[in-house]
């Protein structure tokens, strides 16, 4: 949370244009709130749908999957090396 709400405008739209999502929890912020998309979800184009309503969902959810994948992966890829250590300090 801290992370969004220091994030510059341009990082948030990145953000949301990669993961085709808008907002961090609550979409009923403003674009200017902290925690809203920095800019009206019109502007992220995958975003609005024929009625011109907005159909993405909020960035939180999407993003903390990213990150546990990201994390995931870094500890496993961790684990191997030291597994791999261990036997060559052993040996």
């Amino acid at each position: 949370m801290e992370g969004w709400k220091r994030a510059k405008v341009n990082i948030k739209v990145k953000a949301q244009t990669l993961f085709n999502c808008y907002g961090f929890e609550n979409q009923a912020l403003s674009e200017d709130d902290p925690l809203g998309g920095g800019v009206p979800f019109q502007k992220i184009t995958k975003c609005v749908d024929r009625d011109g309503k907005n159909r993405c969902p909020p960035c939180w959810n999407i993003l903390r999957n990213a990150i546990n994948n990201s994390l995931k992966i870094c500890g496993g890829i961790g684990l191997f090396f030291l597994v791999f250590q261990s036997l060559y300090l052993c040996s």
